[in-house]
């Protein structure tokens, strides 16, 4: 998945959450969407570690 970007929705709980960390994994730039700001914010920063 490297030089790919995925765009997730409902990233910042359950399998959203799931799909963003395993893309992150096999190496894809992510952008996460949700409607609950605070928790994609909490996983944006989970990613960037």
């Amino acid at each position: 998945m490297s030089g790919k970007v995925a765009l997730v929705t409902g990233a910042a709980s359950g399998t959203g959450r799931g799909i963003a960390h395993r893309f992150t994994l096999e190496g894809a730039g992510l952008s996460p969407v949700d409607l609950n700001l605070e928790g994609v914010e909490k996983v944006a920063k989970e990613l960037e570690s």
